[in-house]
């Protein structure tokens, strides 16, 4: 019997809703009984040994491929999501948790969710959507505030009905609850078009110097289904020593190197007299 025949694998269909991580949390699998675990939900395989904590992806949603590789193609190394400090403990110790399994004590900047996806976190590529953070900045000036910046690769791992590409911000009329009708690569591109919804009359990309990284109107939005986990989060954007001071005051020294200050996030985009 060869080495590949002795190791016994486990193939189990994850059911809907639910991580591998989470069902691996779920269930108990007996010490030294499988050699190698494989979890595998709409063409994504994760692959995990016993007695350890972390997945590895082996297999992508053939879908997913093509939105991680257009992302790559221009450049994009991170989806950029802000929060009030006072959440930022909370998402260091369970990832970015969506609106419907938010518990009590997080503090909902967004209050109503118009866009009508609670089960979903969103995310800008590249550039915070500066008009939306200007206004929850304004709304909340006691407060301090961070932009996350998740690595894209957290993409690979979902399958392409948990994820949307919305050309502007989500909570506009027209794209209020059309979650189903913004996946997939076609979605994704239409992020970068030449004229977008939502843009002024005049405004095109061509013209406008834009980074290829950079969506072209400042407001479109990615909305993600489930739980973004912790160990995606790259870097913790403040915008003043001082703020970073108080960041390093309410978390985990382990998080202190992933700190930075970059005031631009804090500012708007240069094409901003366009919008």
């Amino acid at each position: 019997m060869t080495l590949e025949q002795k190791i016994k694998i486990e193939l189990v269909l994850c059911p809907e809703g639910l991580t591998a991580k989470e069902i691996a949390e779920k269930r108990n699998v007996e010490k030294g009984s499988v050699n190698r675990i494989l979890y595998a939900k709409e063409g994504i395989i994760f692959e995990k040994y016993p007695n350890t904590f972390k997945w590895h992806l082996i297999q992508s949603d053939n879908k997913v491929k093509q939105i991680y590789d257009y992302l790559k193609e221009r450049g994009v190394e991170y989806l950029i999501h802000f929060t009030v400090l006072d959440n930022l403990p909370g998402i260091l110790n369970k990832g970015i948790v969506p609106r419907n399994k938010l518990n009590g004590e997080a503090i909902k900047l967004d209050s109503k969710r118009q866009d009508g996806v609670i089960d979903g976190s969103c995310f800008s590529l590249s550039f915070p959507n500066y008009k939306m953070f200007y206004k929850y900045r304004t709304d909340n000036e006691n407060r301090v505030f961070v932009v996350l910046a998740m690595s894209v690769d957290f993409i690979k791992t979902l399958s392409v009905n948990q994820i949307a590409f919305y050309p502007a911000n989500a909570a506009m009329v027209e794209l209020r609850n059309t979650f189903s009708n913004h996946q997939g690569i076609d979605a994704l591109r239409e992020m970068f078009s030449e004229h977008p919804l939502g843009s002024a009359d005049k405004y095109r990309r061509s013209q406008s110097s834009l980074p290829d990284s950079y969506t072209t109107n400042p407001q479109a939005e990615v909305i993600i289904k489930g739980v973004v986990p912790k160990e995606y989060i790259c870097k913790i954007y403040v915008s003043s020593e001082s703020d970073k001071r108080a960041v390093k005051a309410k978390i985990d020294r382990s998080f202190y190197d992933k700190i930075q200050v970059y005031s631009d996030f804090f500012d708007h985009r240069f094409d901003f007299s366009w919008w």
